[in-house]
């Protein structure tokens, strides 16, 4: 059977015709091809990180969290019953100059206590009057139920985390 059409006029919530001149549809969230879990977070204030440590970003504040699977108390997201699969995350931490040389921040990505990622930026801040940022993204997994995913940060001289600037988002892919 041809398809005759698909109807793309609600990009949110598309339907396509399952028989030739459309006598019945379906939704692609009906199918199962929702790009959810998926969340926005970001920090509600500043944080300090004292030189030479790392610590977990504070990320207590949600734009919005599909499937309420992040925790703005332990900071991470966690992979809800049901969620498992490849995931899609999207990071940015604005790092305040306070009148100091930044000679080197890492932005780590872990997952389940480990570093499985790291964003090394030396010289990040060459003149005491700038601020900085460390950003980046990648696709991980597969992820299972229960499975955390959240972000620490290593800089070598004490320095504020500038909270409105910084996000952690991301969503599970569909297809891969």
């Amino acid at each position: 059977m041809a398809l005759s059409k698909i109807d793309g006029t609600n990009f949110i919530a598309p339907t396509i015709p399952v028989a030739s001149g459309g006598t019945g549809s379906a939704t692609l969230a009906g199918a199962g091809l929702a790009s959810t879990p998926a969340f926005r977070v970001y920090m509600d204030g500043d944080q300090s990180i004292s030189g030479g440590s790392t610590a977990t970003l504070e990320m207590d504040a949600e734009t919005f969290d599909t499937n309420s699977a992040f925790n703005t108390t332990t900071y991470k997201f966690v992979v809800p019953t049901g969620g498992d699969g490849k995931y899609f995350f999207n990071f940015l931490v604005y790092i305040a100059g306070l009148g100091q040389i930044l000679t080197q921040a890492t932005l780590n990505w872990e997952e389940n206590g480990s570093a499985k990622s790291q964003i090394y930026r030396p010289g990040i801040m060459d003149t005491a009057s700038r601020d900085g940022t460390v950003q980046g993204s990648m696709i991980t997994g597969p992820m299972v139920a229960t499975d955390e995913a959240y972000l620490t940060c290593y800089v070598a001289t004490t320095r504020t985390i500038t909270g409105a600037n910084s996000f952690f988002a991301g969503n599970k892919l569909i297809g891969v």
